[in-house]
């Protein structure tokens, strides 16, 4: 019982010591610690417009009814674009994607064939883009709708089908921007009513090169 109470004793004796005790202060707080380095990748969120120009070619083909095989007559198409886009944009950390609208008013024509003379009146593309943003610039893909209307001297029709395309835009402070796309358009019209065409469809395919020019606000 005595060794108990020795033991017992010597143990209260060395809790109490500033030895031990101070092995349970806390610790000082480090009031210079270094902040996390602030990111570099711009803003590419919320509303925009622009404009655009380049050029487009391709080629029209022309199919009897039903079918899509034999084409009855393929012509050259070409010419410059001059347009503008509205689009919102989405950000997340680097990851941008969003929704874009653009018009296309222009003069990609033909001059020899079976439709020598027409010429696509405009491009209506409604597109939804995902990309990637590395400080100022953001590398970009697309995937859209387009609806293009087609006139000549016999007939005008609308053509609809698929855009896809690939492109960088360049941020310029902190509201505008400059870009170059690449948009490929595969669209097809329904048969043709005019004696002139009756029973004949088109499908057209058409690349284009756009420079891009707009500011967020």
């Amino acid at each position: 019982m005595t060794s108990l109470i020795k033991s017992l004793a010597l143990f209260c004796v060395f809790i109490a010591s500033p030895a031990f005790s101070g092995a349970f202060e806390p610790r000082p707080i480090n009031h210079n610690t270094v902040a996390p380095a602030p990111s570099t990748t711009a803003n590419w969120d919320g509303f925009y417009f622009g404009g655009m120009s380049g050029f487009s070619s391709g080629e029209n083909a022309y199919y009897a009814r039903r079918t899509d095989i034999g084409a009855v007559n393929t012509v050259q198409i070409e010419g410059f674009l001059v347009g503008g886009f509205l689009g919102r944009n989405f950000q997340f950390n680097n990851l941008v994607f969003g929704l874009e609208l653009g018009y296309t008013p222009h003069s990609v024509s033909s001059e020899i064939g079976l439709a020598a003379g027409y010429r696509y009146t405009h491009f209506l593309d409604y597109r939804a883009r995902i990309g990637l943003a590395f400080e100022n610039t953001l590398i970009f893909g697309s995937l859209g709708y387009t609806s293009a209307g087609w006139s000549g001297e016999n007939e005008d029709t609308f053509l609809y089908g698929n855009s896809y395309g690939i492109g960088i835009d360049q941020k310029i402070g902190e509201q505008l921007f400059v870009g170059l796309e690449y948009i490929y358009r595969d669209i097809v019209s329904p048969d043709f009513t005019s004696d002139y065409l009756a029973g004949v469809h088109m499908k057209s395919s058409q690349s284009a090169i756009q420079f891009r020019f707009g500011i967020f606000f």
